[in-house]
Order: structure tokens, then C-alpha cells, then sequence
């Protein structure tokens, strides 16, 4: 009896201390899966850093879209020739030799002197209706009058191409010459160094082609780099491409800042820093929110993002792209579409400093608002 009870005193204690131990053990192991959120039915929720971003969802051109209006743009339709600075031709009034001009050349400004008729403006018109001009005017002192420009030395079909080539200027335009002839005739794209390398100074993912008010929805990367025959499009008299420089390492800050103007951009940089180098904003005007264009202009991706979340602390500072457009929108401004439309005029106006439009708020760059989505 005695040993019996020896036993079972010591099956007790073994049993209270395995007990004792596995509760413990189940303890440290439970408390621990809770902590690591892998305990049966806990889903551990990571934070989105991106989640304050509000990207807005812009209309631009579909891919399908893009396609078709690059089809379209391979097929040229021969144009009649209009007249330019520089043209020559030579005057004649049928039944009046007295009144002919050997000689006639159209001044800058594109105006022509032609006797009776008096100072004629006959840029950008065709010979035939640079004649019906003169001979309205003419008719004033002859009785149906007969006159005529006859041609001498013709300027010809031109393009434009300016920025990051070898060689920029306006070339004569062959038949049949493409985007990849142009850039070869421009010498190619300019070269310098870097590090002791060679390096290329094109960025073809800001250049564009413009043909009258209009930017061609050409990808250049896709046009010169990958040989695609459908962005590679036939160029028209007057075409104007422009390649901007890789090194032009810029942020563009615009609006309601106190600065405004192009800021150097360093690696790394946010947001609220390049708003510093513009002495910030104008708070007696300005919005809280900053609208922030990036990329090119047939495809650009437009964030908004609200500077007072960010300065307490409640989201990150938003980090910046090379050539980034910040856009301080006044307080008043809520309507997207406004925004929008303010935005892209300054757009164009950056992407045309060298260039020969003038007034470059004219362009036409195919971009509408919509509704908003958040940035994934």
C-alpha cells in the first residue's frame, strides 16, 4: 500500500507538471501567434503607402484610338503648295506689259508689292488664289483684269526639328521622308559624357511631333527605338519635332506659390521641398490640394495630393520624377475640369520654350477630365 501510494503521489506530480508546462508552452506559442497575426483566423493588414494618392482619371486617347488616328495619319493626300516668306515669282498683267514686275519677292510678314494693286498679303495662299487676290484689287482701276503670279524659285515643303540633335533647323521636306528620316537628316541625336561615357541626350519619351495646332499622338520610343512602322508616320509640310534633353532634370512648380518657376530637381526630392524652393504656397489663395502632371503629353498621369495631411504628419511627403508639374490650384478651384484646363496650357508653354510657335497655348493636346480613382 505504501509503494502503491508512492506511485500514484508521483504520477500526480508528473501530471501537474506536464500540465503546468504545456499551459505555459500553449501560452507563449498563443500570444505569439497573435503577435506575428498568424493565429487561426487573425489576417495581419499591412498599410498602403500609396493610399493617400488620388490619381484623377484623365480621357485621353485609347490605345484602339491612338491606332486608328495612326492609320489615318499614313495616308497623305497631295496639298497644293502655299505661298512663304522668301517665294519668288514674277508679275504679269495681260494687256498691260507696262504693269509687269520682273521680279517680285514675298518680305517677311508675307506681303508682296504688285504696283496698282498695292501691298498684297499672299502667305499661306495658293498662286491661284494669291491671283484672284490681286486681280480683286486691281479691278478697282482695270475692267477685268488679268494678272498673274508667275512662279521662279519656290521654297519648297519644309520641316522643323529643334532640341537634343545634332543638328536643328528647318530641312527641306522629300517625298516620302518619316519621322526616323527627319531625325537623320537633324544628324541624329546629340551626345555627351558622363562618368568618362559616351552618353545619348534624347529623351524620347517627353519628344513630340506637332502638325498645326495639333500634338501627334506619335510615341517616339516605340517610332526610333523599336522600328514600329506605325508610329513612324509620314511627315507633312511645316511638321515641327521637338527632342528634349535627358539631362534637363527639372521639377516645374506653377500656380498659386510665391516663386513660381523651374526648380533643379535632386534625387530623392518630395514634394513639400520643391514647394519650399518656391517659398511655398500663397496660403491666402491657394488650395491645400496640389495637382501633379507626369509623363508625356499623349499619355500624362495627373495625382492630387493635399499638402495639409502631409505637413501633420497623417500621410508621407510624396516623392517627385525628373520634369514633374506642380500645380498649386486657388482655394476657390474645385471643379477638376478647371484645373485641368489651367494646367495644360502651362504644360505646352514648358514643352515649347525653344520652340518657333509663338503662342504655344494654341496646341491642341487631346486630354479631358473625368471622374477620380485612387492610385494603386
Amino acid at each position: 500500500m505504501h509503494i502503491e501510494r508512492i506511485f500514484t503521489m508521483r504520477n500526480h506530480l508528473i501530471l501537474h507538471v506536464c500540465s503546468s508546462f504545456f499551459n505555459k508552452t500553449f501560452l507563449i506559442f498563443f500570444t505569439l501567434m497573435i503577435l506575428t497575426g498568424c493565429a487561426v483566423g487573425v489576417k495581419q493588414s499591412m498599410p498602403d503607402a500609396n493610399s493617400h494618392i488620388k490619381e484623377i482619371q484623365i480621357n485621353t486617347l485609347s490605345d484602339k484610338q491612338i491606332k486608328e488616328e495612326l492609320k489615318k495619319l499614313h495616308t497623305i493626300t497631295k496639298e497644293p503648295y502655299l505661298i512663304s516668306t522668301g517665294d519668288r515669282f514674277t508679275y504679269k498683267v495681260y494687256g498691260h506689259p507696262e504693269l509687269s514686275i520682273p521680279s517680285i519677292v514675298v518680305l517677311p510678314g508675307g506681303k508682296i508689292s504688285v504696283g496698282l494693286a498695292g501691298i498684297v498679303k499672299v502667305e499661306e495662299l495658293t498662286v491661284q488664289q494669291a491671283n484672284a487676290l490681286i486681280n480683286t484689287k486691281l479691278s478697282a482701276y482695270i475692267k477685268s483684269p488679268r494678272a498673274v503670279l508667275i512662279p521662279k524659285y519656290i521654297k519648297g515643303a519644309v520641316f522643323t526639328v529643334i532640341g537634343k540633335v545634332r543638328k536643328t533647323g528647318v530641312f527641306s521636306l522629300k517625298s516620302g521622308y518619316k519621322i526616323s528620316d527627319a531625325l537623320a537628316v537633324a544628324g541624329g541625336f546629340a551626345v555627351g559624357e558622363q562618368d568618362n561615357d559616351t552618353i545619348e541626350l534624347a529623351d524620347l519619351e517627353h519628344a513630340y511631333i506637332a502638325r498645326g495646332n495639333k500634338i501627334l499622338p506619335v510615341d517616339f520610343i516605340e517610332a526610333v527605338r523599336k522600328g514600329n512602322y506605325l508610329q513612324n508616320i509620314p511627315l507633312k509640310n511645316g511638321d515641327y519635332i521637338y527632342i528634349p534633353s535627358s539631362m534637363d532634370r527639372q521639377i516645374f512648380v506653377m500656380g498659386e506659390v510665391r516663386l513660381p518657376g523651374n526648380v533643379s530637381y535632386n534625387e530623392n526630392q518630395t514634394l513639400l521641398q520643391a514647394l519650399a524652393y518656391s517659398k511655398g504656397r500663397m496660403l491666402e489663395t491657394a488650395s491645400n490640394n496640389v495637382i501633379v502632371v507626369r509623363g508625356n503629353l499623349i499619355k500624362p498621369k495627373v495625382y492630387e495630393l493635399n499638402t495639409e495631411d502631409i505637413l501633420q504628419g497623417r500621410v508621407p511627403d510624396f516623392r517627385l520624377h525628373p520634369n514633374d508639374i506642380l500645380y498649386v490650384p486657388k482655394s476657390t478651384m474645385t471643379e477638376y475640369n478647371d484645373i485641368i484646363l489651367k494646367i495644360l496650357p502651362t504644360v505646352e508653354l514648358l514643352n515649347l520654350m525653344a520652340g518657333p510657335f509663338g503662342n504655344a497655348t494654341q496646341l491642341s493636346i487631346p486630354i479631358s477630365t473625368s471622374q477620380t480613382k485612387q492610385s494603386n
